[in-house]
Formats: C-alpha cells, sequence, structure tokens
C-alpha cells in the first residue's frame, strides 16, 4: 500500500479487492485501471500518526459516503460508493471509468 504510507505516513496492510476500475484514456494519459482494497479500521495510535506531505494534501477528514460524494469528482466519487456497497455486499465489483452501468454483464 504504497499510496497510504506516502500520502498518510502509515504502513496498513490491504484487505481484500473492493473495486476494478478502468479507466479509458485522455490526453496526456494512457489508460488504466484503478483498484480499492479494503483498508480496514485504523487504531487510534494510527489516527494520531497520520503525517500528510504538505507539498500535496491540505487536510483529511472521517466522511459518510454523502459527504465524500460532496468533496470528490464524479468518478472518484462513484469509486467509493462503489467501495462501500462491495465492501458491505462482501464483494469485488468491476467499473468502468467509474460507472458500473457500463461495465459488460456477467457471462453465463
Amino acid at each position: 500500500m504504497r499510496e497510504v504510507r506516502e500520502e498518510l505516513g502509515l504502513t496498513v496492510r490491504p484487505g481484500r479487492l473492493l473495486v476494478t476500475d478502468w479507466v479509458p484514456p485522455r490526453p496526456g494519459r494512457t489508460e488504466g485501471l484503478m483498484l480499492v482494497f479494503d483498508g480496514g479500521v485504523l487504531t487510534a495510535d494510527q489516527v494520531a500518526r497520520i503525517s500528510l506531505p504538505a507539498d500535496e494534501l491540505r487536510g483529511w477528514a472521517w466522511c459518510t459516503e454523502d459527504e465524500a460524494g460532496a468533496r470528490l469528482s464524479g468518478l472518484l466519487a462513484r469509486r467509493v460508493a462503489a467501495a462501500v456497497r462491495a465492501r458491505a455486499a462482501g464483494t469485488s465489483l468491476y467499473l468502468e471509468n467509474g460507472s458500473w452501468e457500463a461495465a459488460p454483464e456477467p457471462a453465463g
């Protein structure tokens, strides 16, 4: 969980994969796969040790899904919503550009 370590200063063991989101190419970027893992529950000690890189992040906050949706871009808000649903259902979801409506139906 390199990003968690770099952005928050924490070392955590990733849980199960919640979301795989295929993002199409756009000018200056190739296509990509964004993966969201269950990060578990932080202890009070871990919360106290959160350290943000000042040149990248201004702050952090605990948010409900609705609050996160108001703070994030539409793409990221949809990805967070999918992760919340996947965690609650005990499953993983595949998205395309943040949308499960665009994802292909399972074969079968």
